[in-house]
């Protein structure tokens, strides 16, 4: 009965019905790559994206206080300046950059009448394990608060030489302008 069936559909008799199943079958086909394309796979992206940091008084002053000793005691080196002292303001705080795992789905529906798309989006922190074993987000930069300005009180600011040297020093330091440097003497 089979055999029977299939001779008479693919019979020469029958051409009409040979060119509707084929039509019927090269539209399925299409059908199927248009929806691949439109509900294909997730799409997976790692973003970067720029978090920043809060202000903490503790982390801000901590910096603050690790420059001003480092200057001082660089400045206190030049021959003539004696005791030297020195307070930085700072103009940011500090910024880092974190990864980011972006998950992005787009379904589109359609209607008789109508097509709608809908597009989710999911992101999540990339983490690391670090030495003991808690995961922590993965920072791909990190940039230092900039410094404003910087007030240097030294001993031998009275001397015009001293004077020039420490403010070329902080010039060279800091990369600060020198009308952002002020530089007295220590009473």
């Amino acid at each position: 009965m089979k055999g029977n069936f299939l001779k008479k559909l693919f019979s020469s008799s029958n051409k009409n019905f040979k060119m509707d199943i084929l039509a019927i079958f090269i539209t399925g086909v299409i059908l199927l790559i248009i929806s691949s394309s439109f509900f294909g796979g997730d799409k997976k992206t790692v973003e970067v994206e720029t978090e920043v940091k809060e202000k903490s008084e503790n982390n801000n002053t901590n910096i603050e206080t690790d420059i001003e000793k480092r200057l001082s005691e660089i400045f206190s080196q030049i021959e003539g300046a004696g005791n030297t002292k020195v307070m930085v303001t700072l103009s940011s705080t500090s910024e880092k950059v974190i990864a980011k795992d972006t998950r992005q789905e787009r379904n589109t529906e359609n209607g008789e009448n109508s097509s709608s798309e809908k597009t989710v989006f999911e992101e999540s922190t990339v983490s690391i394990e670090n030495n003991e074993g808690k995961n922590q987000p993965f920072v791909i930069s990190e940039s230092m608060p900039q410094i404003q300005g910087a007030v240097i009180v030294s001993e031998g600011a009275d001397n015009a030489y001293v004077k020039s040297a420490i403010t070329e020093a902080a010039e060279a330091l800091l990369n600060l302008p020198s009308h952002k440097i002020a530089v007295f003497k220590m009473k």
